[in-house]
């Protein structure tokens, strides 16, 4: 092979390595290209979502004493119990649609639970708003899309907080996954590279959206549902771990 040869075949190489690590690398990062708008939510849906938070607080509360008068160990600090909901397992059709998907696999989960039937992708699409560049964290959509679809428990967009947001989600977690008609929890990730993700694929930053159908107070453990296809379909993840990734956004519950 001559040398003009040889340069031309390097170069063929160096080509095709760049594709496919190119290809890889959006594969691990398809949340790159989407904003995930935030819209602030109303003074009247922050008041709500204030009140909610008190019953959620309250019931939790009174959830820990009554384990603790029935528990021997007076020291006991993990007093939630456990449970884990019905839940849809649907992956997203689209890089962009993990909001629709989500808000899918929950509603399916109520549905199995209560009967009904659960809507297509494309028409939480239209819901929730969600345009190429993803669905925005906006209350009026997510709450007027999961109340229509789970009616019953007042689903409610809760922003995060600088400081408690880990009680708070657990408190909220826990105060709508124990209600009877199988009401399950959307989280928003919203983050950069992080050392807590809720599953590894996530470790250099998220914009996406899951589903949050069960948890174990003694392990501090959710259960999650994810619908992007380069992520297990259901996994467990840490409540620390979701406290942080979810601080940027929020949660409805």
């Amino acid at each position: 092979m001559n040398y003009k040869n040889k340069i031309k075949a390097f170069a063929s190489i160096v080509t095709i390595c760049t594709l496919v690590l190119g290809g890889n690398v959006y594969a691990a990062n398809v949340w790159d290209g989407l904003n995930e708008a935030y819209t602030k939510p109303t003074i009247g849906q922050q008041k709500a979502a204030e009140e909610k938070s008190k019953l959620a607080d309250e019931y939790l509360k009174q959830k820990i004493e009554k384990a603790k008068k029935n528990s021997a160990d007076v020291g006991i600090t993990a007093t939630g119990g456990s449970k884990t909901n019905r839940v849809g397992t649907y992956r997203q059709s689209k890089g962009y649609t993990c909001g629709p998907a989500s808000a899918r696999n929950l509603i399916r989960g109520y549905n199995l639970a209560n009967g009904g039937s659960t809507p297509s992708e494309d028409t939480l699409i239209a819901a929730l708003g969600t345009k190429s560049d993803g669905t925005g964290f906006d209350a009026t959509k997510w709450q007027n899309t999961l109340n229509q679809y789970a009616s019953g428990n007042n689903y409610t967009l809760q922003q995060g907080t600088s400081s408690g947001w880990n009680n708070s989600v657990r408190a909220k977690v826990i105060y709508t996954i124990d209600k009877t008609n199988n009401y399950n929890v959307i989280a928003d990730l919203y983050h950069g590279s992080t050392s807590t993700p809720v599953n590894p694929v996530y470790a250099s930053g998220a914009k996406h959206y899951i589903c949050v159908y069960g948890y174990n107070d003694s392990t501090q453990k959710y259960n999650i549902v994810d619908s992007y296809s380069q992520a297990p379909l259901q996994y467990q993840t840490s409540y620390t771990n979701l406290a942080n990734s979810t601080q940027q956004r929020g949660i409805v519950w």
